[in-house]
């Protein structure tokens, strides 16, 4: 039998979504109670959406009584949600007008409009043409036919035409809060056809399929572009065995409970075919395991950090003797290409997350470039000058751990002449702290990746990672002055409201220090996507040595 012709498996999840709310029709008009939900953005400080919110109120007023709520949805937890939805309910409210989607701020706005639907409240969001994609992607996971609003806008338009537009745009609002759920639906279907190969069919079932896979997979979005390994269920079942479980009774059992934007969970099953894809191979297999674990943690926010506007990826670093038995390679070239286990590690994670998350770069991921690590990021530390290995410093001698953050590419520093730790650390803070950086606006955590030879000036001084993140702490610093009317919404700790320069890590703890690569002028060094914090996680595999 020839591979093309072998039965695959299919990672996708199934849309199980639920229906629209029920439309009244035009029979309230004049009655209608209606909310406008400010998302955050069409307030301060992104006063140049303002006068969208200021024509839709006005145009609404006209079709019923409108009240203005608002919540920052980017950074409410979820669970605020089902509150929000109860205590409309209880207001008799006959529809929400959701706006306004221009970035990461969509995924949480559809899952808040998606709720409401499915409470029985008509909803429609508005969104820029930038994010259209996402919001049909997420809409058709979570509520097949929820109406959405493209306001065709420039983030440089001025006032009035931005208010022109939203008046513009208020018959289609009161179409989607009205019209019949079916038509509804149709509509959805035809303006944006590609949701419906986003989801396997629950018609296939969970069985193997005989078509050929790697024309189907290019079709269905389900690549990262490159070519993938056929995964068989022998293959898938390799995978899981390795993992130490049995295939027949745990590859239903979920890994993350929920991925962005499909909402659906991620489960065992799901990750070994992706494993299988990215040509990881099944003794590899636990780490991958390791590394979606240790982002479950709530602090790494894997929603967001899935479909955010930032060139960022999964950066994963392993450890201890778990990745010099896996061959991940900590030596020359190590972020680099060459390297098949940790390309195929880092590349099975982000086939997990496309598949059964549908973070679909080019259309639901909403990153205007991309980046090159958006495929695979991972390499292996070891111990050098003064500072041991991560799993030495997390978890103690002879462990394993993986640590994770999601980051823009790592950023060289070049420095070929300083020979002190000051000098060196200058280098690094400059380019650690930029204008650009969502870390100057949002502090999270900084890694500094050191090569042996920069490695080796610290402990040619005697200092300690103690002083080493002390120092950095204070010199990795960006005047308040240049942050302010630039960037994006700041969120930085209350106790540093009366600092002029601010650090871009939120504490010296926070600065993350370990060594790899090979000698040379070049160490690398971490900008944080920054809504999200760094996480690690102990791996255990048996025969570590």
């Amino acid at each position: 039998m020839n591979e093309i012709d072998e039965q695959w498996l299919d990672p996708r999840p199934v849309a199980a979504g639920h229906g629209l709310a029920a439309r009244p029709g035009s029979t309230k008009k004049g009655r209608r109670k209606l909310v406008l939900f400010d998302n955050s953005k069409m307030s301060a400080p992104y006063e140049r959406w303002r006068p969208i919110r200021d024509g839709l109120e006005e145009a609404l007023q006209q079709e019923g009584a409108v009240t203005i709520e608002y919540s920052d949805l980017l950074i409410e937890p979820q669970s605020a949600h089902a509150a929000r939805v109860a205590g409309w309910l209880a207001a008799g409210v006959d529809g929400v007008v959701f706006g306004l989607c221009d970035a990461g701020v969509t995924q949480p706005t559809l899952s808040q409009a998606a709720l409401a639907e499915k409470a029985g409240i008509p909803a429609t969001v508005l969104c820029i043409d930038q994010v259209i994609e996402l919001g049909a992607t997420c809409a058709g996971f979570l509520a097949p036919g929820l109406p959405l609003v493209c306001l065709p806008v420039s983030r440089l338009a001025p006032a009035a035409e931005l208010r022109a537009v939203a008046v513009a745009g208020v018959p289609e609002v009161m179409h989607a809060l009205e019209a019949d759920t079916e038509t509804l639906q149709a509509e959805a279907l035809q303006r944006f056809p590609f949701t419906a190969s986003l989801a396997r069919r629950a018609a296939d079932g969970d069985g193997p399929r005989s078509e050929p896979f790697a024309a189907f997979a290019l079709d269905n979005r389900m690549t990262d572009g490159l070519p993938v390994v056929t995964p068989t269920a022998a293959r898938v079942d390799a995978m899981l065995k390795a993992a130490g479980r049995d295939a027949g009774g745990d590859a239903s059992r979920v890994l993350v409970p929920q991925l962005a934007p499909s909402g659906g969970a991620l489960t065992l099953g799901q990750a070994a075919i992706c494993a299988v894809m990215a040509g990881c191979t099944p003794e590899r297999f636990p780490l991958v395991l390791a590394a979606l674990e240790a982002m479950t943690d709530p602090a790494y926010k894997i929603n967001l950090s899935n479909i955010t506007t930032h060139p960022s990826g999964n950066l994963l670093v392993f450890s201890g003797p778990a990745a010099k038995k896996a061959g991940i390679s900590s030596g020359r070239g190590c972020m680099g290409p060459g390297h098949t286990a940790n390309l195929t590690i880092g590349r099975a994670i982000t086939l997990a997350f496309i598949n059964a998350g549908r973070s679909i770069p080019g259309l639901s991921v909403l990153a205007p470039f991309g980046s090159p690590a958006q495929l695979s990021i991972c390499f292996a530390d070891t111990a050098g000058g003064p500072f041991e290995d991560l799993a030495t410093l997390l978890a103690g001698p002879g462990e394993s751990v993986v640590w994770a953050h999601k980051v823009e590419s790592p950023h060289c520093v070049a420095d070929h002449i300083s020979s002190t730790p000051e000098h060196l650390l200058d280098t690094v803070a400059s380019v650690a702290a930029t204008l650009g950086g969502n870390s100057a606006y949002m502090p999270s955590d900084l890694l500094l990746v050191l090569n042996p030879e920069h490695a080796d000036v610290f402990k040619r001084a005697g200092w300690t990672r103690r002083d080493v993140q002390h120092y950095l702490w204070e010199h990795a610093r960006v005047p308040r002055a240049s942050l302010v009317g630039r960037g994006l919404k700041s969120e930085w700790p209350a106790a540093w409201d009366s600092w002029d320069r601010l650090p871009v890590a939120l504490a010296p703890e926070r600065i993350w220090i370990t060594v790899a690569g090979a000698g040379g002028p070049q160490s690398m060094v971490t900008v944080p996507w920054g809504y999200g914090h760094a996480v690690w996680r102990r791996i255990a595999v048996a025969g570590a040595e």
